[in-house]
């Protein structure tokens, strides 16, 4: 069954870059357009993905979420879920840091 990505989803959690970067680049023809739905929005499949990477010099980062989904592909259901839990643990603990440094950083700002 081949698994289609948006452009979104491709160019923030696979090649780690802004969604207008990787849009801009298939508009410049910088990177092969793929097939697009019924909708008209892109969809992208794996090949499409490592072309991309290799174009926009980001290979390195979909080459770890290829292995990534490797593990989690041959790890047990419940092996699943803790990775997935583990997953949305760490986003709330960096949203948690994000706010402490933030908060931070408008404590030094008053004292200056």
């Amino acid at each position: 069954m081949i698994e289609f990505y948006s452009t979104r989803q491709v160019a923030q959690k696979i090649l780690k870059i802004k969604p207008d970067n990787l849009q801009k680049a298939v508009w410049q023809n910088r990177v092969k357009a793929p097939s697009k739905g019924p909708s008209g929005q892109y969809l992208w499949t794996i090949p499409d993905i490592e072309s991309a990477s290799w174009h926009l010099r980001r290979h390195r980062e979909f080459e770890v979420w290829r292995q990534m989904n490797a593990l989690i592909d041959a790890s047990s259901p419940a092996d699943r879920k803790a990775i997935d839990r583990g997953r949305r643990e760490g986003q709330l603990l960096r949203r948690e840091l994000e706010n402490q440094l933030h908060k931070g950083a408008g404590i030094v700002a008053d004292h200056l």
